[in-house]
């Protein structure tokens, strides 16, 4: 809410501000007082400008000129301009482009956590991924080698957890582009490798971590 008053012409005037109490006391015969807001009313004015932020009501803006409050007209008459208005103050407008910034900061840190979620779930479960490139076998890099053809792959190493990970099954005949993948939980150990130690999975021909040929005893 804003407003402006500005004597024209005539003797200075009261320009008070108050709410449905105010203004009933303010027409009351029998009432000595009016009940006004005073930080937004002017009196004995001549050129009054304010604005402030009221919550939900009816307000009133009384321009006296009747020696009631502290303006001394003397009977003479006084021509007013008033200008008002209820547009959002600079106060509103300030807050609201507050919170226009934090709107766009918690959007802006939300994608980022999305783009960041999402690269990572990315890099674990696509760009890892490892095709061997003699028999197209497909698992996930943390092996340094192929367990259906034994080809190596001598360049990587595998961190020491390496054995975790998941471990598609191995008895499959041709070349392969898409296989479903075991789970490490439920992943069938059929012995170690007798090089380094780690567990082969059931019928793989090789290890995959060394390359080493998997020696299993003749069943009779």
């Amino acid at each position: 809410m804003s407003y402006h008053v500005k004597v024209v012409s005539g003797p200075n005037v009261d320009v008070i501000l108050t709410d449905e109490t105010g203004y009933a006391q303010f027409k009351s015969l029998w009432s000595l007082s009016v009940w006004y807001f005073p930080e937004a009313s002017r009196l004995n004015t001549r050129d009054a400008t304010t604005s402030g932020n009221l919550g939900d009501g009816h307000y009133y803006l009384i321009v006296d000129n009747s020696m009631f409050a502290t303006a001394q007209p003397n009977g003479q008459t006084a021509i007013v301009s008033v200008t008002f208005s209820t547009s959002p103050g600079p106060l509103l407008v300030l807050l609201a482009i507050i919170g226009l910034f934090v709107m766009i900061a918690i959007l802006w840190a939300l994608i980022h956590y999305i783009r960041k979620t999402s690269k990572k779930m990315d890099d674990r479960y696509g760009r890892n991924e490892w095709m061997c490139p003699r028999c197209s076998w497909k698992g996930f890099a943390g092996q340094s080698a192929c367990p259906r053809c034994g080809f190596t792959v001598p360049q990587y190493v595998p961190p020491p957890t390496a054995y975790k990970i998941r471990v598609p099954p191995t008895n499959v005949k041709g070349p392969v582009n898409e296989r479903p993948h075991a789970s490490p939980n439920n992943m069938k150990v059929n012995g170690h490798c007798s090089k380094c130690g780690k567990p082969l999975p059931t019928e793989a021909e090789y290890c995959m971590f060394c390359g080493t040929a998997v020696q299993r005893e003749a069943v009779t």
